[in-house]
């Protein structure tokens, strides 16, 4: 018995340690504001000025390809409404999805990149009603895929408390 006793005394902080250490390796990266630029500037030879106002919706997987869908705006359109239109939804489980728009600066009148961030519920397929903007001819929505796990969610959800105990970020 007391030798059960002293290995519960030594299993509790390996276990503690084990959990510390294992979110070392489970971050994520933001997209670089490089990508986002390239995307706008990016020659969509598809895109006929003729056909009328139109969207691309590139989507871009963990292997870093990237492809592109023109939707034709013919009445007004959200995000959710494009990003079924072009099948996105159907590529990956999980996505983060950004819509690219220039717009003129009203400080200095040049033309400047807006990125609005959508949120994408993954087992719904559905953006948020509070960011499934509006579009505008001539936006870009950019689809990267997730990799993440429900058990990466379930550790960062754990993670963040025990940050604030030991004084980490919040």
């Amino acid at each position: 018995m007391a030798s059960f006793i002293s290995l519960c005394r030594f299993a509790a902080p390996v276990c503690l340690l084990a959990f510390c250490l294992s979110g070392v390796g489970c971050t994520t990266v933001e997209s670089i504001p490089l990508l986002d630029s390239m995307l706008v500037d990016r020659d969509v030879e598809d895109l006929d000025k003729d056909r009328g106002p139109a969207v691309v919706v590139f989507t871009k997987d963990a292997h870093d390809q990237v492809e592109h869908t023109i939707v034709q705006l013919d009445k007004p359109m959200t995000v959710q409404t494009a990003l079924e239109e072009s099948d996105a939804i159907n590529n990956f489980r999980r996505l983060h999805v950004r819509v690219l728009r220039m717009g003129v600066s009203p400080d200095t009148g040049k033309n400047v990149l807006q990125t609005m961030t959508c949120e994408y519920n993954g087992p719904k397929k559905k953006v948020s009603f509070l960011t499934d903007f509006e579009l505008k001819p001539n936006d870009r929505i950019v689809c990267e895929e997730d990799t993440t796990t429900a058990f990466d969610d379930m550790m960062e959800s754990i993670g963040k408390p025990m940050n604030m105990i030991t004084g980490g970020r919040r």
